[in-house]
């Protein structure tokens, strides 16, 4: 197996890294993978992690739902539920961020393709990019979607999308700098991009430690918080003119830890709802503890108007 070593920081480039801690990957193999630090900019990413073309087995498509669909059990249910509540409220932000109606959109990572589906019902012209090939199918099957796989990023022309999204995929990319360098092509001089992340300064990430869902090794390669997020989009001369907490994350990431922790059901539910309660609270006082933020990024040259925090 084809194993990727990090030598020096993705987001500031400093080689004065350790490691911080071991994490189990309790969703698929049971392996347990390393998570280092920076010591110069604090930015937190697993290490010694399966290359590209070894890291199918750990998404394990009859179980991953952003990839199959899959309805059964609980926590999939819920999933479901909540994704068919948040892909309207999603879309709603994109068009307030953009101050459009509709336009050009390309959506990074679009699974089994129910955002862009949403997007495109409102007139949106719209494309997909999937690096897994029953998602992306699964997508064009149901919805008639344009969906390509990814390397076919590099193919649009540049300056041609007036907002670029990526739910909860840029912790996945393997080329990180390369492909956010490629989003800047992309974008139109006054376009947004929109990336949602788990966020590992929260409150649920310390209470749970190494069983937080949110570290998903080795599926999640980088593990930003908004300062590091801050750090890194500015090298592609990026500002962040919006942060939001995403609702519901922090119940659905504790219900997936406690699992995780193989409590009774029961009790486990329980503590995850308490816990996901206190971390909604905090975050209702200061946005940076959000389970998962979304942050608006515009190119910093057509900026306008003042940070919106």
């Amino acid at each position: 197996m084809s194993i990727v070593i990090i030598q020096k920081c993705p987001v500031c480039n400093s080689m004065n890294i350790k490691s911080e801690f071991i994490c189990k990957d309790y969703f698929a193999s049971g392996e347990e993978f390393e998570i280092c630090i920076c010591r110069q900019c604090n930015f937190l990413f697993t290490n010694n992690f399966p290359s590209n073309n070894s890291m199918g087995k750990y998404y394990d498509d009859l179980k991953y739902i952003s990839h199959s669909d899959i309805k059964k059990g609980f926590i999939n249910k819920l999933y479901h539920f909540v994704r068919a509540y948040m892909i309207k409220r999603k879309l709603n932000f994109v068009c307030k961020q953009s101050k459009k109606k509709t336009g050009k959109i390309l959506d990074v990572g679009c699974g089994t393709g129910y955002f862009l589906n949403e997007a495109k019902r409102k007139g949106w012209e719209t494309y997909g990019i999937e690096k897994n090939e029953r998602a992306g199918k699964m997508a064009i099957e149901h919805f008639d979607l344009y969906v390509k796989p990814e390397h076919h990023i590099y193919e649009f022309p540049k300056a041609c999308f007036d907002v670029i999204t990526l739910w909860h995929v840029l912790e996945h990319l393997e080329d990180l700098n390369e492909i956010m360098g490629k989003i800047y092509d992309l974008l139109s001089p006054d376009g947004i991009v929109v990336i949602a992340v788990p966020n590992c300064s929260s409150y649920d990430a310390k209470h749970y430690k190494t069983y937080w869902a949110g570290y998903d090794v080795p599926r999640h390669l980088w593990h930003f918080t908004p300062r590091t997020m801050e750090l890194f989009v500015k090298k592609f001369k990026f500002n962040i003119t919006c942060k939001k907490v995403m609702p519901f994350d922090a119940f659905y990431i504790s219900l997936l830890s406690e699992k995780y922790k193989n409590i009774n059901s029961f009790i486990a539910f329980v503590k995850a709802m308490f816990t996901g309660a206190v971390s909604t609270v905090r975050a209702l006082f200061d946005k940076n503890k959000g389970s998962s933020m979304i942050f608006t990024l515009k190119k910093s040259d057509y900026i306008s108007g003042s940070l919106e925090l």
